[in-house]
This record gives C-alpha cells, sequence and structure tokens, in this order.
C-alpha cells in the first residue's frame, strides 16, 4: 500500500514525522494540561495558568521564550510523586488528548504504518506529555523538550537542545542518526542494504509558523489547518494545505 504523499522529489518518504499540538490533536496539550490540572484541584496557584494562555499567545505570534516558559511552568508539579504524575498523565490523556485527536492523523498514522514507513512525532512540548501521548496514538517514536528530573519530577532545566523552531532541525538529525545505527530504518528490509535515512527521506506534517526551519528542512511537508505565516510560504513551494476537523464535526 502507497503512503499518500510524496517527497519534493517524488520519490516516496522513507520517514513520516509529525508536530503534535493542533497538527495531530485539536489543542495544545501544554495548554490543556495546565488547565486539566487546575480544573482537578492539582493547581491552584493561577499564576501557572495565566502563564501558559501567555505561552499559547506568543508561540501563535512567534515570539516565545521556550526557555523562560519552563522556567515559570516548572514549580507547578512541585510536591508529586513520579508515581503520582503518571497517573495524572494517564488520566488527562484519556479525558482530553484522545478526544481531540483527528481522525484523519490517526488515519495517517495507519497507512503511514500499512505502507511500511516508520513513524515518529516530534514536538515542543515537554517529553513527559509528548512520549506517553504518543504512545496512546500508538507511536513508538516521539521527541519533546527532555527535562532533567529531581525524585522523578520534571524540572525547568533542559537537557540537549530543545525541539522547538531550529531546535526541531538538531533533534531530527540526533533521532536519525541513532537510529541509522541501530538498523532502526532498515529491519525487515527485503531490499538488502540500504542508505541511511535524511532528512530529505522525511516528510513532515505541521501546522505551525514555528516549525517552518523544519519544514523547509525537510523532504516534503503537508499543512494541518496552518496558520496564516506557513501557509503562506506553503502555498508558493506547493505543499498541501489539509483542512482537519475533530470527530464531532466541529471545526479545530
Amino acid at each position: 500500500m502507497a503512503f499518500p504523499f510524496r517527497l519534493q522529489s517524488g520519490a516516496e518518504p522513507r520517514a513520516i514525522v509529525f508536530d503534535l499540538d493542533e497538527t495531530l490533536i485539536a489543542c495544545d496539550s501544554t495548554q490543556c494540561w495546565t488547565e486539566w490540572l487546575y480544573e482537578t484541584g492539582t493547581v491552584t496557584d493561577p499564576a501557572y495558568r495565566n502563564a501558559t494562555r501567555s505561552m499559547v499567545e506568543r508561540y501563535r505570534a512567534g515570539t516565545l521564550d521556550i526557555r523562560e516558559f519552563l522556567r515559570d511552568m516548572a514549580p507547578a508539579l512541585e510536591g508529586l510523586t513520579r508515581e503520582a504524575l503518571d497517573r495524572l498523565i494517564e488520566r488527562f490523556i484519556t479525558e482530553r488528548i484522545l478526544p481531540n485527536v483527528y481522525p484523519e492523523g490517526r488515519a495517517l498514522i495507519a497507512e503511514a504504518r500499512a505502507a511500511g514507513l516508520h513513524i515518529g512525532i516530534i514536538s515542543a512540548t515537554a517529553a513527559y506529555l509528548v512520549q506517553p501521548i504518543a504512545l496512546r496514538l500508538g507511536v513508538h517514536e516521539a521527541i519533546g523538550i527532555d527535562l532533567a528530573t529531581k525524585d522523578g519530577i520534571p524540572t525547568d532545566e533542559v537537557v540537549g537542545t530543545p525541539s522547538f523552531r531550529e531546535g526541531k532541525i538538531a533533534r531530527l538529525a540526533e533521532w536519525l542518526e541513532k537510529k541509522n545505527g541501530e538498523g532502526y530504518f532498515t529491519e525487515g528490509s527485503s531490499e538488502g542494504a540500504l542508505p541511511p535515512v535524511t532528512p530529505a527521506d522525511v516528510f513532515f506534517f505541521t501546522d505551525s509558523r514555528n516549525d517552518l526551519p523544519l519544514a523547509l528542512h525537510a523532504g516534503g511537508c503537508a499543512l494541518v489547518n496552518p496558520d496564516p505565516t506557513i501557509r503562506a510560504e506553503g502555498l508558493k513551494r506547493g505543499w498541501p494545505v489539509l483542512a482537519w476537523k475533530v470527530s464531532d464535526g466541529n471545526p479545530a
């Protein structure tokens, strides 16, 4: 079964990479997480809710300082045990994320898998949320912003390069290098030795101006409900523009 999207070169991609927020899901997972923590009474200080709402505005405007935001938010999880945090995350995913998954996104993940392609998610959300969300979507390779932990709880200390804007290019390169070295992209192949997968072999799905660096770096790109900035660039470059809706039929 052939995957329905081709690289700019006309070749079939060897890996499919999705942004998460507003691409596979009809929400910003960080904002949804913070709001949900308030609704459940886990967090009560309104400063964290205000910081997250401001983050979303600055993210959409392309002016977000991701490290500053992480510093503002880290104290919200203080006092939790790792076991309690994991339980909260699983409940949050069930209650807030899964109802907001685009059916078209689920279908594309299934089509990529049926075509024998490798699938990943790369997000500017913290990895402690991105990775369990990805697993619930059936995606086992996921990149988020890695944070140091204290007693199992994430802190504001970023480990490595944050997967945000140009940082997504660096994190994708790290992932490809690691997986090429492990033989990940040739597992089960009947074609003998294959060349390493490069960014030129990757097809990327996103919605945001903040992902323009990776969109230009990848071998192909499609836009999901894009913001005006990346839509304008995509129209110039002939990128497909997809209008996805949540399952209740309301626009995301």
